[in-house]
């Protein structure tokens, strides 16, 4: 076992990062902006791996880190079916389901009690709903909880705030106020929900049609915060405040060599979820309606 994960409750094989939201919230985009590389190349076009829209699914990418004499380091994104799905509560939990059962089924996770090394909220700017119980934002809470992935002693979420330029922000200063109260609430909910402290990083993937500036490699939000340098620099905090030198090792290699060897990406692991409309719930997704809801498990 990889020494830096012997007292983490970390996969050894791999460092991962696992998307989770409501549906529209931007998760592939989110990955796909994090992984450009600036020069107008994508470390794993995610899109070339399209699974089915309701499929949690891991996309393991794979580098060399030349410069510490590493090879082999593996990445593996874990994208998870959208909640607040159009089609009501009960296909959720159909979606949360399936995201139980790929880690009830991975080659690895189902072997070792083992969490993600950065798990991904994402929560829309235009989701004028993201406090009360029955908020996107509250059932995403939800699920984290039941999936049990969540780590309360080395926290690994990074909560991510998108379509953050979707609002109005030719004010500036009232823009900034605005996102500020929204990350406040989004904390308090995480730290209700699941009693961590959770930071909360802006960011706005349609950078063509919100006009934003360019600086160097990155854009520049209203405030005139490069992204996702902003997400990157976050990741790399939590990592690094956990002691997680390998998954540090591997976020870097993957995400912080605009010039390094392209990475290899390939589509692994994944569990398609049930169609409501074409199928009765089963105890377990009956469950998880439960726990959606806000309730215990029967």
């Amino acid at each position: 076992m990889n020494s830096s994960t012997d007292n983490l409750e970390r996969c050894a094989q791999r460092t991962s990062i696992l998307l989770i939201g409501s549906s529209g919230a931007g998760k592939s985009a989110t990955i796909n902006h994090l992984l450009e590389t600036g020069k107008g190349n994508v470390v794993a076009k995610t899109g070339k791996f399209k699974p089915e829209t309701k499929t949690t699914s891991e996309i393991l990418v794979t580098i060399d880190d030349h410069d510490h004499e590493a090879s082999d380091l593996t990445l593996g994104v874990i994208d998870t079916p959208g909640l607040n799905d159009p089609r009501g509560l009960k296909q959720d939990a159909c979606n949360l389901y399936s995201t139980k059962h790929f880690f009830e089924t991975h080659p690895l996770y189902s072997k070792t009690k083992c969490s993600p090394n950065l798990i991904f909220l994402l929560v829309s700017a235009n989701d004028h709903r993201i406090e009360g119980n029955n908020s996107g934002l509250a059932k995403s809470l939800r699920a984290l909880k039941e999936l049990d992935i969540v780590d309360k002693h080395r926290p690994n979420v990074v909560a991510v705030l998108t379509f953050c330029c979707s609002v109005p922000h030719f004010d500036v200063s009232q823009w900034e106020a605005m996102m500020k109260e929204k990350k406040v609430i989004i904390s308090r909910n995480i730290c209700e929900a699941l009693g961590i402290q959770a930071p909360v990083v802006l960011l706005e993937n349609d950078k063509d049609s919100n006009n934003l500036a360019n600086d160097g490699d990155f854009t520049l939000l209203p405030n005139n915060m490069r992204q996702p340098e902003n997400l990157h620099k976050t990741c790399r905090m939590v990592l690094e405040k956990n002691g997680d030198h390998y998954g540090l090792s591997t976020f870097n290699a993957c995400f912080a060599k605009p010039n390094a060897e392209k990475p290899r990406a390939v589509l692994r692991h994944n569990v398609k979820a049930n169609d409501i409309s074409k199928h009765t719930l089963s105890k377990d997704e009956e469950d998880l309606l439960n726990v959606l809801r806000g309730g215990a498990k029967g």
